[in-house]
């Protein structure tokens, strides 16, 4: 990381890493196996720094964050289809940001810091907020890299 940061986010970041570290699920990076939700949070900072290279600690904390023990809140416990997707959506955010407050308040970050890492990772003001816009980039150019999507132009019919 290149931004420079305080001891409790320094304090913060190693703990979200902690416990993402305890992911059963795992992706290859760099040629080698890797809890993917550490993973996705390492991608996820390395894409806020090279889109944004003085990001605020709330940024920092919501891009390490913003997945939280994802597998603990599995798709499956929602009903199928976009309604059910989307629920599950809107359930993990909350709890990602609200576990990562408690995660903060007790590294000691502050409360102001804490309430916009929160913002971020709920997505408020998406489309209005340029720090959760670039949030939404850098989850969308991370979730391209890890799942190797390739656009492929189509040629229409006449």
């Amino acid at each position: 990381m290149t931004a420079p940061v305080s001891g409790s986010v320094t304090r913060a970041i190693a703990a979200i890493d902690e416990l993402n570290a305890q992911d059963p699920n795992t992706i290859v990076r760099d040629g080698s196996g890797q809890p993917k939700e550490l993973a996705h949070a390492q991608l996820m900072t390395a894409r806020l720094l090279s889109l944004d290279p003085s990001p605020t600690d709330a940024q920092l904390l919501a891009a390490r964050a913003h997945h939280l023990q994802r597998w603990l809140l599995p798709r499956g416990d929602y009903p199928e289809g976009r309604a059910g997707y989307l629920r599950w959506r809107t359930a993990a955010r909350t709890r990602h940001a609200d576990d990562f407050g408690e995660l903060a308040r007790a590294c000691g970050v502050s409360e102001r810091t804490i309430e916009r890492a929160e913002q971020i990772i709920r997505k408020e003001g998406l489309g209005k907020d340029a720090s959760v816009d670039t949030h939404e980039d850098c989850l969308c150019l991370v979730f391209c890299s890890i799942f190797s999507i390739v656009l492929i132009e189509i040629p229409l019919e006449p």
